[in-house]
């Protein structure tokens, strides 16, 4: 009988005070230097199809795991924002209208991208798709995770990010946006989908305040016991960033890390997920 991966390095890095979650996975550091990630089998994603579902700064997880399924330097995060913006097609949804005041032309990235490889660094005949996501729980999500449930069809994978768009424009509302994260859990918990939830990064950069990261502590937070819940696999980009005073030279955490952190933290998600599907095959744990 094959000897299975350690996952307890895994489990044992969790928030202080609060009980290990054993679908989570609280990277933290210096706890991460201590995980030997060479120990740890490359995930075989073949004949399956990897769906990503969020905002810019999910389509930097997305952008790692491009350049594994090339083989290549991964797209940097200007380079990824061509791709998707001018090279994917429309998602045929009511575009986004701006708040007053609000200038920014998110309805450019109302994307879909697809593609299919042969041959890849995650194994073969592989499908990988970005989907843009703008707030925690909206219509098009509803649509859907309703087609796929319904036609009993969609990804093998699911990725998906709440985005840190409701926390940038309407910070003070928390309280109703973990509420929308609660409702996005409850939709998520029901699909067929090996579902990954990927906490906010922390921002401070670009929204020039303290309200914008009180809010995604928040809204984490609720997601962190949420997961608990519904024994959900959750990645958090949170600890991981916190724990390692990831802010710029001005002290601000900015809105899309450097990629040289989004491959870290891609590195070390993929070795804990691949783990943890391991286990689930040996019958030890159920997820």
């Amino acid at each position: 009988m094959q000897e299975l991966c350690d996952l307890q390095p895994f489990i044992e890095q969790s928030l202080d005070g609060i009980e290990p979650c054993k679908t989570c996975f609280f990277p933290s550091y210096p706890g991460i230097n201590s995980i030997n990630l060479d120990a740890y089998k490359p995930m075989d994603f073949t004949e399956q199809w990897i769906y990503f579902h969020g905002d810019s700064t999910l389509r930097q997880v997305y952008g790692e795991f491009y350049g594994i399924i090339h083989k290549t330097q991964p797209m940097g995060y200007a380079e990824l924002k061509h791709h998707s913006r001018q090279e994917c097609p429309e998602q045929g949804r009511d575009s986004y209208v701006p708040p007053p005041g609000d200038p920014a032309p998110c309805y450019l990235n109302e994307k879909t991208c697809t593609s299919f490889y042969n041959s890849t660094g995650m194994g073969r005949s592989i499908n990988i798709t970005y989907d843009w996501k703008h707030f925690m729980y909206e219509d098009y999500d509803r649509w859907l995770y309703n087609r796929w449930m319904t036609e009993k069809s969609g990804p093998t994978f699911l990725f998906v990010s709440p985005g840190l768009h409701d926390c940038y424009h309407q910070p003070d509302e928390y309280e109703h946006h973990a509420r929308a994260v609660r409702h996005l859990v409850e939709h998520l918990s029901m699909l067929r989908q090996t579902v990954v939830y990927i906490d906010m990064n922390p921002v401070t950069r670009a929204t020039g305040n303290q309200k914008a990261l009180k809010c995604i502590f928040y809204v984490n937070a609720a997601a962190h016991a949420l997961a608990r819940e519904f024994g959900m696999l959750m990645f958090s980009r949170q600890t991981m960033i916190v724990s390692a005073n990831g802010k710029d030279e001005a002290g601000e955490f900015p809105m899309h890390q450097p990629d040289k952190t989004v491959a870290v933290e891609v590195k070390v998600m993929l070795a804990w997920l691949g783990c943890l599907l391991e286990h689930k095959q040996a019958g030890l744990l159920s997820i």
